[in-house]
């Protein structure tokens, strides 16, 4: 299996609170019509006329403040991991928001959603739906 890493272009955008950050990605598809999202928390799905697809990552955090935010952001929390299962097929995920992330000694508390823009021509599968589809026993009665 070829493990990818997605180029991604990343903006970051400080909401008017100072506990919610947006950050806008870009990546191309590189022929892929299909994405598996394997990712801990709210994700919703938008198609749109372009051509490459754009992740809105908000990320929403309980009592810190955007400075807390963007040293995780610095130390890469927050990247995207994408291998190419197939031609056709990408998996993405947010590997280190798995693990709890620690700030002054205390756990930090954090909602991160994902917003996708993509081309209509772009199938997309969450990874809880292959798995559920994995553990039909066969035969089937």
């Amino acid at each position: 299996m070829l493990t990818i890493v997605l180029t991604l272009l990343c903006a970051v955008a400080f909401a008017q609170e100072p506990e919610t950050v947006t950050l806008i990605c870009k990546g191309e598809l590189n022929g892929a019509t299909e994405l598996l999202l394997n990712f801990e928390g709210e994700v919703s799905t938008e198609i749109w006329d372009e051509d490459y697809a754009q992740l809105a990552i908000q990320i929403r955090s309980k009592g810190a403040n955007k400075e807390v935010i963007r040293h995780l952001i610095i130390q890469k929390r927050y990247e995207i991991a994408g291998i190419r299962i197939n031609e056709n097929t990408y998996e993405l995920s947010m590997p280190n928001v798995k693990f709890p992330a620690y700030v002054n000694g205390e756990e930090f508390e954090e909602e991160v959603s994902f917003h996708f823009y993509l081309p209509a021509y772009v199938r997309v599968r969450e990874k809880a739906e292959v798995i559920a589809a994995a553990n039909i026993s066969w035969p089937l009665n």
